[in-house]
């Protein structure tokens, strides 16, 4: 399963995602067994058992936070982003898709003043999906979905605003490209704030690492110009200067012809 990656952070988590996929593949498995998000601690003295010395804790310290983090029971966890990278999660995807899509519908058809929320009560109703199904989808929504606010008290979720960019949303490509361009919205919104050279180059949408190749191809254009210069100007002054053919001598004599 393949990601429409954007950005540079995005672009390099894809990468690790890559050159990551057994670990990847290690947490999703450990989920989809037990329904909660392993601890570092046990993946690793069990596959420390197996013989197997993949670190565990090295590849949770790295993980980008596209793709997942750390809680503080030293679990780790995924995000939509991070599953999206996994073929053994496709059918949790599609119930992730059909979340999204009722999510859309209560946001839409909800009473003015009160904030549309989605339980697991919904997802075992209307989606159908079984308490196993559901209470993984909602265990990823508490990993950190940007269009959901938990309610800690009863484990419900408040349907952010932004679900509005997700209406037309048919495929996991078409979330995470909505998903990597809210983001960078949001990054060159903050950047405005800010003074100096970042948020000039963020108005203008100009990545860093753009602005440094310009501004090394200038130099390097402006010192072969300089370089150039010099050079003409040096064969200039030690060119011997011709007397003119038709200068008379000192003498008054006209030269022969």
């Amino acid at each position: 399963m393949v990601l429409v990656e954007h950005s540079g952070r995005h672009r390099c988590s894809g990468k690790w995602a890559r050159r990551n996929d057994r670990f990847l593949d290690l947490v999703y498995m450990r989920f989809e067994e037990s329904g909660q998000w392993p601890r570092v601690d046990d993946l690793q003295r069990d596959l420390l058992r197996l013989r197997d010395d993949l670190d565990v804790f090295a590849c949770a310290e790295q993980l980008p936070s596209a793709l997942g983090g750390m809680s503080d029971d030293n679990r780790v966890f995924l995000t939509v982003s991070g599953l999206a990278y996994l073929d053994a999660a496709r059918d949790f995807l599609n119930d992730f898709l059909a979340v999204i899509q009722l999510a859309v519908g209560r946001y839409r058809d909800g009473e003015r003043g009160t904030t549309p929320r989605l339980c697991e009560n919904d997802l075992l109703g209307q989606l159908s999906l079984g308490d196993r199904r559901a209470n993984r989808v909602m265990k990823v929504l508490g990993a950190g979905c940007p269009l959901f606010t938990e309610n800690e008290l009863d484990h419900s979720f408040a349907i952010t605003s932004d679900i509005r960019h997700f209406v037309s949303v048919r495929s996991v490509r078409d979330y995470v490209t909505i998903l990597n361009r809210l983001e960078r919205r949001r990054q060159r919104k903050a950047f405005r704030t800010r003074g100096g050279i970042r948020a000039w180059l963020a108005r203008r949408q100009i990545a860093i690492w753009e602005w440094i190749v310009i501004t090394v191809v200038a130099g390097l254009i402006l010192a072969a110009c300089i370089s150039g210069i010099a050079s003409l100007a040096s064969s200039l002054n030690h060119q011997p200067h011709a007397i003119p053919a038709n200068r008379a001598n000192p003498n008054g004599a006209t030269p022969n012809r």
